[in-house]
């Protein structure tokens, strides 16, 4: 997450997390919640999916 920001910041957009194995995905999302937090964007847009469906689609806003 703190990479994907970075690259981000000056161009934004958003983020796809593909899951390779399995994860909870509400410890993911508080963990992506505190994350934000931190970064020094205004709004982001997370997807998280693994190789053949959409999990869940995350909209961040200051």
């Amino acid at each position: 997450m703190r990479t994907a920001a970075k690259q981000i910041i000056e161009n934004p957009g958003g983020i796809i997390l593909e899951l390779v194995g399995e994860v909870d995905i509400e410890v993911l999302e508080k963990i992506l919640s505190s994350r934000f937090r931190r970064v020094g964007i205004e709004q982001i847009d997370i997807l998280i999916k693994t190789r053949d469906s959409l999990k869940k689609v995350l909209r961040y806003k200051k």
